[in-house]
């Protein structure tokens, strides 16, 4: 989902810049114009990315290493991996931004969301550093990112090991950037145009999503752990990811 999600959201800023520069790079095959939709990056009003493989090209020998083979990585992207490769569409809009000059300069900033990297530092099946490159990626490309990094924890402890253990740090910052990211103040202007609804938020003639959210509580019975501790650690050891 991470990289899916990356991969949607930077071809849809690749359909945009193209159209606002009117080229193509050729790395970029205008196939890619098939995302014909109304709405545009900078609507989504932000992306959340949990342990995703970023840098496909890297990954090739990493998969190989885990039993898929490299030959049929290739196969499965068309023979083309950077062009399914999160962090080398962020190389291909930073090109094009800055192939524009004059009145069509442009920022990706203006163009995509803000992104919140999030990624266990023990991470066997996408390795850590993956993250660390992508974030690094996105934030030199001008991109507002932020990067949530859980020590100690594998591909998966964010979604199935850490909640069932009671641990639900995952689950509170993904609620506080959904708290941030749909405050009328969690978003510029360059980012997102001005609403109705904002406006009528400022003069508290409406509401502010972001006001009517309570805190995440980790205190509420369905936050409780659902297994002992030492099953959990079990199934880490028996199927470490």
């Amino acid at each position: 989902g991470a990289h899916l999600g990356s991969c949607v959201l930077l071809r849809k800023a690749l359909d945009e810049l193209n159209e606002a520069t009117k080229e193509t790079p050729p790395t970029v095959p205008l196939e890619s114009n098939h995302l014909r939709t109304q709405y545009k990056a900078r609507d989504i009003r932000g992306f959340m990315a949990a342990s995703g493989p970023y840098n496909i090209t890297a990954m090739q020998d990493i998969f190989h290493k885990h039993g898929l083979d490299r030959n049929i990585v290739s196969l499965m992207f068309g023979n083309n991996l950077n062009r399914h490769s999160p962090t080398h569409l962020v190389e291909q809009c930073q090109r094009l931004c800055n192939r524009a000059d004059g009145p069509l300069s442009l920022s990706l900033d203006d163009v995509l969301p803000p992104f919140c990297i999030v990624h266990g530092t023990a991470d066997k099946t996408v390795p850590f550093p993956g993250a660390e490159e992508y974030t690094s990626c996105l934030r030199d490309a001008g991109v507002r990112v932020t990067s949530k990094n859980y020590v100690g924890w594998s591909h998966t402890d964010p979604i199935i090991e850490a909640p069932m253990n009671g641990d639900h740090t995952f689950h509170r910052d993904v609620y506080d950037c959904v708290r941030q990211w749909t405050s009328v103040g969690g978003r510029t202007s360059s980012s997102r145009r001005p609403s109705s609804n904002d406006e009528k938020a400022k003069k508290g003639e409406g509401d502010d999503d972001s006001s009517m959210m309570m805190t995440f509580d980790e205190s509420l019975p369905v936050c409780k752990p659902i297994c002992w501790g030492t099953l959990v650690s079990a199934g880490r050891f028996c199927n470490p990811f």
